[in-house]
């Protein structure tokens, strides 16, 4: 009797233990997982505050874009603007966008790309805008 006892008390405790050392792998796994998952999303966050801190000049310079030919501006948002390219060159950072303006109830206009040129003063200048697609 007391035999039966334990190997039970032995099958539960390494039915525990393997539980256990189960449970550590997948926690491990999954925190993995996430701090990859968190890597994109602050990536995505950069991203989005650094398109939206340029909002302005880039609804300015697609204004100017397409001052005569709409009766009124189109609309440049966050989510029509794509950040496409950040580099350096001459002690300016240069950053590419590719926005998609719209009118009324997002009725896009066209696809167009711009070039920013910040300085170390914080400066801002539209270097290139180039309209690529009607719609």
């Amino acid at each position: 009797m007391a035999l039966k006892v334990i190997r039970k008390a032995a099958i539960i405790f390494a039915l525990t233990v393997l539980g256990i050392i189960s449970f550590a792998n997948a926690a491990n796994q999954n925190s993995s997982n996430v701090y990859a998952m968190s890597t994109n999303v602050k990536d995505d966050i950069y991203e989005e505050v650094l398109s939206a801190s340029l909002l302005k000049e880039l609804q300015q310079a697609s204004n100017n874009y397409y001052e005569n030919s709409y009766p009124v501006f189109p609309t440049v948002e966050l989510d029509t603007t794509e950040l496409q390219q950040i580099y350096k060159q001459k002690g300016k950072t240069i950053i590419e966008f590719k926005i998609m303006p719209f009118i009324g109830p997002h009725n896009t206009v066209g696809i167009d790309h711009l070039t920013l040129s910040l300085d170390n003063r914080g400066n801002i200048m539209v270097v290139d805008y180039k309209h690529s697609e009607n719609f």
